[in-house]
């Protein structure tokens, strides 16, 4: 009988756990969805999405005006995005893609005029910069 209890209380801390998480993300629509600006913000958000398709791993530099918002590094057949806030305006957008040595395999540049409270994703829906 001992045992079937351990197993109803992991039981019943399971369901509560799970309980909890369906709450928070029922609660927090940020959890579910990372293109949701917070509100009061009054910039917008540009989202870069990029994987690496080589062999071992690769890294991602992504700056926005010069300013480094991420160094990643991934493993191979991965894909991930980045989501930072930004004022509204022009914004020089730049992603480097090193190999696993530190050399710079590719580059994209491009610049993008930002609205308030809006998000631009790099490069288009469903799509990412791909590092070979």
């Amino acid at each position: 009988m001992a045992g079937s209890q351990k197993y109803l209380v992991l039981f019943v801390a399971l369901a509560i756990l799970s309980s909890i998480v369906i709450v928070g993300i029922t609660l927090n629509p940020l959890i579910h969805d990372p293109l949701t600006i917070p509100s009061g913000e009054t910039g917008g958000m540009i989202s870069v999405c990029f994987g690496f398709f080589g062999a071992g791993a690769g890294t991602f530099r992504v700056t926005i005006d010069g300013v480094e918002k991420t160094n990643a590094t991934i493993g191979p057949r991965t894909t991930t995005c980045i989501y930072p806030l930004a004022d509204p305006g022009t914004h020089a957008v730049s992603v480097y893609c090193y190999d696993g040595g530190g050399v710079v395999r590719k580059t994209w540049s491009t610049t993008v005029d930002l609205p308030s409270r809006e998000v631009v994703q790099l490069p288009a829906a469903g799509q990412w910069y791909d590092c070979p």
